[in-house]
C-alpha cells in the first residue's frame, strides 16, 4: 500500500500545462536505434541542462538524462480521421503541451504499427516520451489467425516503447494503458525489457528499468495482473538461459525451494531411494547416465475453500541438459539449445508462482521430475527395456526419449493424487517446428471441452496453441508384438503424446508439446528478444484462472 501511495503521489506531481515550449524531438522509425554499454552507464554524468536547443534538432544518445520515461500509443489508418488518432492519455499530454506533441509528430510523420517516435524535453515530468504506433482503431478478434490483434498490437507497442527507452538509460518508465488494456501492456513492458545478463560484467550490463502504469488510479489491478503473468514468463526464461553445468537437478530445487517457498507453496523434495520405491523405471533409466542424481518435486498450493477439493495437477519435463544420451543428438544447432529442454519444468514452475502470487481459488500441485542425460558409462541404451511405475515395459529404440520417459512415470503417479484435470507440459518432438512453425505451442486433448477452454487462454494472452490429433494408429505405432510399449522409433509428437496417454487415467488431460516454441525470434514477437521464450506460460495462467469462476466449475 505505501509503495501505491509512494507512486500515486509521484503520478499527481504535475497535472498541469506544460510551460516548455522548445521540445527537442528524436526521431526513430525503425527502432533499430544501438547504445553501447559505457553509454548508459555514463548517463548518470550526463549533463541534465534544461536549457533546450532549437526544436527539432536531436539528442545524441550519449547525453540523454538518465530519468524518467512516458509510453504513449497512436492510432493511424484511414479509419480515423486525418489518418491519425491519440489515445485518452495521449490527449492529456498533448494538451499539457499545448499542443506540441501532435505538432511535433505530423512533422515528423505518423508512426505506423510498431514504429517508433521518441520526444526528449517536451514535457516537465517526462525526460523523454515515446509515441510508438498501434496500427489500425479498428481491430479485435480475427477469427482466421485466432488472435486478439488489438492485445497483440498494445504489448507490441508497450514492449518497443520501453525496450527504446531502456536503451537510452531511463531509470523509471511509466506505461499508458492504451485504451483499458492495463493488462496486455504490463505484459510487453515486462518481458519486452527483460535481459540475461547474470555473466557478464557490471559495466556491460543494461539497465533495468522501473516500470509502472500511467495511472495508477484506474489501472492498478490490471496491471498487477500482467505483471505477475510477465514476471513469471521471464522467471520460466532465465531457469531455462541457465547454463546446464549450474543448473542441475540438484540446483534446480534449491532454486524452486528459495523462491516458491516465499510465495506460499509447499516444496517436498524426493531423492533416488523414494523413486526406486516407487518402481519409477522410465524416470530412473534417463538418470543412470549422469553423475548427477535424479530429483523429483512435489509442489501444493490450497487456495481452495476445501483442502480437500481435487487438485489441478501440472506436470513439466524437468531435462535439465539433455545431450541425447549415447544417441548423441547430430545436430550442433539443437544440441546447443537443449539447456532450454528444461522448459515443462521451468514453465509449471512458474506457473504455480504465478498462481500463488494472484492467490487464485484453487488447489494445485506439480509434479516436476528432474535429471540429466547424458552418455555415461551406465547409460541406458538402444534396445533395453525398462518397467515403468504401472507395471508395464517400455522398450528402448533410442536414448533420445528422456522427456517420454521422465513424463511417463510423472504422470502415472499424478493418478494416485485424485486429480481434476491433469496438465503436462514438455519438448520431446524436435520435428514439431516443421510442421506448425513456431506460432504456438502443440496440444493434445480427447476432450473438445477442456480445448475449448485452452483455445479462449490463448486468444487472451496472444499465445496461441495449435491442437493436433491423438487418433488410434498414432497409439498402434508405440506397441509391439508382445504387447510392450515402443518409444524411439516413431519421434513425431502425435505418437509421443499418444504413448504418455497409456499412462494418465484421467479424460481430462491435456499436454502441450513445446520444443518448437522453446526459442524466441524477437522479429516474430517483438515483446520477446532472441532467447528462451518461457513458452506457454501466461496461457497456462489464464487456464487455470479461467477455471477458478463459478460458471466454468
Amino acid at each position: 500500500m505505501r509503495t501505491a501511495v509512494k507512486i500515486l503521489t509521484q503520478l499527481v506531481r504535475f497535472r498541469s500545462s506544460s510551460t516548455n515550449t522548445h521540445p527537442i524531438a528524436y526521431t526513430n522509425a525503425n527502432s533499430n536505434t544501438n547504445v553501447n554499454s559505457n553509454n548508459i552507464n555514463n548517463a548518470d554524468n550526463a549533463s541534465n541542462s534544461s536549457e533546450p536547443n532549437n526544436a527539432g534538432s536531436c539528442y545524441k544518445t550519449d547525453s540523454a538524462n538518465n530519468g524518467k520515461g512516458l509510453v504513449l500509443g497512436v492510432w493511424s489508418g484511414k479509419d480515423v480521421s486525418n489518418g491519425v488518432k491519440m489515445t485518452d492519455v495521449g490527449k492529456e499530454i498533448n494538451s499539457q503541451t499545448k499542443g506540441l506533441l501532435m505538432d511535433i509528430l505530423k512533422t515528423a510523420s505518423i508512426p505506423k504499427q510498431g514504429d517508433i517516435r521518441v520526444l526528449h524535453g517536451l514535457h516537465p515530468e517526462f525526460n523523454s516520451i515515446a509515441v510508438v504506433g498501434l496500427g489500425s482503431q479498428c481491430t479485435g478478434y480475427n477469427v482466421v489467425e485466432d488472435i486478439d490483434e488489438r492485445k497483440e498490437a498494445v504489448r507490441i507497442a508497450s514492449a518497443v516503447g520501453c525496450c527504446e527507452l531502456q536503451t537510452l538509460g531511463m531509470r523509471e518508465i511509466e506505461v499508458e494503458d492504451f485504451g483499458g488494456l492495463a493488462e496486455s501492456a504490463a505484459e510487453g513492458s515486462i518481458l519486452g525489457t527483460y535481459v540475461f545478463q547474470d555473466f557478464k560484467k557490471l559495466d556491460h550490463r543494461l539497465s533495468v528499468p522501473v516500470l509502472q502504469p500511467y495511472d495508477v488510479c484506474s489501472n492498478w489491478e490490471q496491471w498487477r495482473i500482467g505483471l505477475v503473468k510477465a514476471s513469471s514468463q521471464n522467471y520460466a526464461r532465465h531457469l531455462m538461459e541457465m547454463p546446464g553445468n549450474l543448473l542441475t537437478p540438484t540446483t534446480f530445487a534449491q532454486n524452486i525451494v528459495d523462491v516458491l517457498c516465499k510465495s506460499g507453496v509447499s516444496v517436498k523434495v524426493k531423492v533416488k531411494y523414494w523413486a526406486e520405491k516407487h518402481g519409477m523405471g522410465g524416470f530412473l533409466g534417463v538418470a543412470r547416465g549422469s553423475c548427477e542424481p535424479p530429483v523429483f518435486l512435489e509442489l501444493s498450493y490450497h487456495g481452495g475453500e476445501n483442502r480437500s477439493e481435487n487438485p489441478v495437477i501440472l506436470v513439466g519435463s524437468g531435462i535439465t541438459f539433455n545431450s541425447g544420451g549415447v544417441c548423441l543428438k547430430k545436430n550442433k544447432r539443437e544440441i546447443g539449445r537443449m539447456r532450454g529442454d528444461i522448459g515443462g519444468a521451468a514453465c509449471v514452475a512458474a506457473v504455480t508462482r504465478a498462481v500463488a502470487e494472484l492467490k487464485l481459488p484453487i488447489n494445485l500441485r506439480t509434479l516436476i521430475p528432474l535429471v540429466e542425460n547424458m552418455p555415461g558409462c551406465n547409460a541406458i541404451k538402444p534396445g533395453e527395456r525398462l518397467i515403468a511405475m504401472d507395471g508395464s515395459v517400455i522398450q528402448l529404440r533410442s536414448s533420445d526419449v528422456a522427456g517420454q520417459l521422465v513424463l511417463a512415470d510423472a504422470l502415472n503417479y499424478s493418478n494416485h493424487l485424485n486429480p481434476r484435470f491433469v496438465l503436462s507440459v514438455g519438448s520431446s518432438s524436435p520435428g514439431i517446428g516443421k510442421s506448425i512453425g513456431t506460432v504456438g505451442a502443440a496440444a493434445f486433448t480427447p476432450l473438445d471441452s477442456l480445448w475449448t477452454r485452452v483455445r479462449g487462454a490463448a486468444i487472451h494472452t496472444g499465445d496461441r496453441a495449435v491442437r493436433l490429433p491423438l487418433w488410434n494408429i498414432h497409439r498402434e505405432r508405440m506397441v509391439n508384438y508382445e504387447g510392450d510399449h515402443v518409444i524411439g522409433r516413431d519421434d513425431s509428437s502425435c505418437s509421443t503424446a499418444s504413448f504418455l496417454k497409456q499412462f494418465i487415467q484421467s479424460k481430462e488431460w491435456i499436454h502441450f508439446e513445446t520444443d518448437n516454441v522453446m526459442v524466441s525470434c524477437q522479429k516474430e514477437s517483438p515483446y520477446l528478444k532472441d532467447g528462451m521464450s518461457g513458452r506457454p506460460t501466461r496461457t497456462l495462467i489464464e487456464l487455470i484462472a479461467q477455471l477458478t469462476c463459478i460458471d466454468c466449475k
